[in-house]
């Protein structure tokens, strides 16, 4: 994403591989990307690393308290916390009745 001429946001990263990529992977990747494109990096202002823990075991029914996201095992993405979270936010009602149903 550009910010300016000589200035511009890029990330390299791996959403579904199991097991996860190794970072050095990632990082030779993200290498291999600018030279293919022709970009020289001058310096680099923040580099993160993230790791979101994926595959754990399976919900087992019936229980107290159902995982949902990447708590719920291989079948979800932790972004679907953020969205249950959203939906709560703006659905007080319909959160209440999903959580009364388990």
């Amino acid at each position: 994403m550009p910010f300016s001429s000589k200035r511009i946001f890029l990330e390299e990263t791996s959403l579904v591989a199991c097991p996860g990529v190794p970072m050095d992977d990632i990082k030779e990747r993200m290498v291999a990307r600018l030279s293919h494109l022709g970009i020289k990096v001058r310096s680099i202002e923040e580099d993160e690393h993230c790791v979101i823990p994926m595959g754990g075991p399976l919900s087992v029914l019936p229980q107290r308290v159902v995982g949902i996201g990447g708590t719920a095992g291989r079948c979800t993405h932790r972004l679907d916390i953020w969205w249950q979270g959203l939906c709560c936010c703006f659905n007080c009602h319909q959160c209440n009745s999903s959580i009364l149903r388990l």
